[in-house]
């Protein structure tokens, strides 16, 4: 057997060890950057898992690197690069060209960030919402 085949067979086998490894880890819905809401201290997040905080402030990273930030009160679900905003007042930082990152609102309203620096500071009261641009546009 040459070497070409000994590293070819190396390299399948642990492809396939990351591909099994991968399916068996459960789904995640973000990180948890930061949280002085002692309820949340270590939490892991699951996707589509609903984040309330009771105060203080907390930072969750998506998928695609845009960063949640919720200062009081309030409720936010991430599933992948999905924010929904449920309660409260949150702003969403998304990186410089991606256009990945949607905000969904109450009564079915959605945001889309986009362009240079694109962020929005959202806040839902019941079935209502406010939103300002931050930077960037949000459609």
């Amino acid at each position: 057997m040459t070497s070409t085949t000994i590293f070819a067979r190396l390299s399948l086998g642990l492809l396939a060890s990351a591909s099994i490894a991968g399916l068996a880890a459960p789904a995640m819905a973000g990180k948890l950057l930061f949280s002085d809401d002692p309820a949340l201290a270590g939490a892991t997040l699951a996707a589509g898992q609903e984040v309330r905080t009771s105060g203080g402030t907390t930072q969750i990273m998506t998928d695609n690197g845009t960063i949640v930030s919720l200062v009081g009160g309030g409720a936010v679900r991430v599933d992948g690069d999905d924010v929904t905003v449920l309660a409260g007042s949150v702003t969403v930082a998304a990186q410089s060209g991606n256009s990945g990152t949607i905000v969904r609102l109450p009564g079915g309203a959605t945001a889309r960030l986009t362009g240079t620096a694109p962020s929005g500071a959202f806040s839902v009261d019941g079935d209502g919402f406010t939103g300002h641009t931050l930077g960037g546009s949000v459609n």
